[in-house]
């Protein structure tokens, strides 16, 4: 778990961490549920139990803003008198099918579990948001009430990636080659990185040409624990590479991740001049405002080093931030509600209006507004977040306005012109807080 939270931290991304949470049962609470493991009613986890565990649970706490934790499954697999059938949620080979109820019960153990933990709604801690199908297995049909998307949507799961290949669709098809919604589910096609599950510090030799690239836990692993440290730095060094292409945005999170691969495949770019374009998001779904998975579009601009810095004016958008790349500029700007067509320039840096928001963190930025006299930053804050904001006055008032109790303004400095604001949830799967800035 550290040497995930390592990479996240290095890297500025919320890896994806699917559980299995089985061996993290206080109370064999997967007794009561028979089919999540091999031992049935008969399940004691009494030897795995130990210091290790509030270790573990310590990491993904310290470290929310670093490491996403996702829904894999209780024991992986699906059980019936100490048989196994895989997988856990649909059983591929010959279609087979779990009582809902069955399944609700594995997703009912999944939270006790976590909660067992000190990670349950008492300790303000949400339940995940996004899923890998064990083994991949996931039967995917809209007009089934019971599918995996249905079922997953039904437990508030908004985001899943599975290979597309190991997927059992049923009449339907997937909106895009590479993604599309199951229900309210929308899932992305988890391509394979050519490394096995139980291989140790293993590179890939070529990404998937999938908007997700799978690994497993081992890959970054050292096969001795002395070595972690330099398999982890060899990791951080590949994906540094791949992120200095203008191609590639490496996504801070799922969600991040899904809203940047529906802009991409639903955006048309159009050159109308020098350093103007025009973005028609000709084939945006509905659902995806309706389940609120949009954050503000980004674009990158390749550049060479000493070129002087650049700003961008958007018609009919907000430009939200400019982050500033060795190898490009990166803009994110969020189109005005209802607007399917906006243009954009690019303009010298010194006569355009400063991006409110200079440096995100992982927090996700959901939108920046013009309130009153002042400005409003909406952001979904995972963990410690620590972002860099500006804004075109001379602020004197940073508060938090909405956010409730789940989320605290811990502390704000203003230096030339720049606000540096710390942000604490203790919520793993983050919650919304809106930072209002005034004269």
């Amino acid at each position: 778990y550290a040497a995930i939270a390592t990479l996240g931290k290095t890297l500025g991304m919320r890896p994806q961490c699917a559980m299995v949470l089985c061996e993290w049962d206080r109370g064999d609470v997967c007794a009561r549920y028979p089919t999540s493991t091999a031992r049935g009613s008969r399940w004691n986890n009494a030897d795995r139990i130990g210091p290790w565990l509030e270790e573990s649970v310590a990491v993904f706490r310290d470290n929310a803003a670093h490491m996403e934790f996702a829904l894999h499954g209780v024991g992986h697999e699906h059980w019936e008198n100490g048989c196994r059938t895989r997988a856990e949620w649909f059983g591929r080979e010959g279609a087979r099918r779990w009582p809902r109820a069955t399944l609700e019960g594995h997703w009912e153990c999944f939270r006790a579990i976590m909660a067992a933990n000190g990670l349950g709604p008492d300790d303000g801690v949400s339940p995940p948001e996004s899923f890998v199908p064990c083994a991949f297995h996931f039967l995917w049909n809209n007009a089934d009430a019971e599918s995996t998307g249905a079922l997953m949507s039904s437990f508030g799961i908004r985001f899943a990636s599975t290979p597309f290949s190991s997927c059992t669709f049923v009449e339907d098809e997937p909106l895009f080659v590479d993604g599309g919604f199951d229900h309210d589910l929308v899932v992305l096609d988890r391509g394979y990185s050519g490394i096995p599950w139980n291989v140790y510090d293993t590179l890939p030799t070529a990404l998937p040409s999938t908007p997700i690239c799978g690994i497993h836990w081992p890959n970054i692993l050292g096969a001795d624990a002395n070595d972690t440290r330099e398999a982890v730095r060899r990791w951080i060094a590949w994906w540094r590479v791949l992120a200095a292409d203008p191609e590639r945005i490496p996504a801070r999170s799922m969600a991040h991740a899904v809203s940047q691969w529906l802009w991409r495949r639903t955006t048309v770019v159009t050159a109308v001049g020098t350093g103007e374009w025009r973005l028609e998001a000709t084939a945006m779904p509905a659902k995806a405002r309706r389940l609120s998975l949009l954050q503000p579009l980004e674009l990158s601009v390749p550049r060479n080093p000493g070129d002087p810095p650049v700003s961008m004016l958007c018609d009919n958008a907000r430009l939200t931030s400019v982050m500033v790349h060795d190898t490009m500029t990166r803009f994110s700007l969020m189109p005005q509600p209802g607007v399917r067509a906006i243009t954009v320039r690019l303009v010298d840096a010194a006569v355009a209006p400063p991006a409110p928001v200079l440096s995100p963190g992982t927090c996700d930025v959901l939108d920046v507004r013009p309130v009153d006299d002042g400005i409003e930053v909406v952001l979904r804050v995972y963990g410690r977040q620590r972002p860099r904001l500006c804004v075109p006055f001379r602020p004197q008032h940073v508060r938090l306005t909405a956010g409730g109790p789940a989320v605290r303004l811990e502390s704000s400095s203003v230096r030339d012109g720049n606000i540096d604001v710390e942000l604490v949830s203790m919520d793993l799967q983050g919650r919304k807080a809106v930072v209002t800035i005034t004269p």
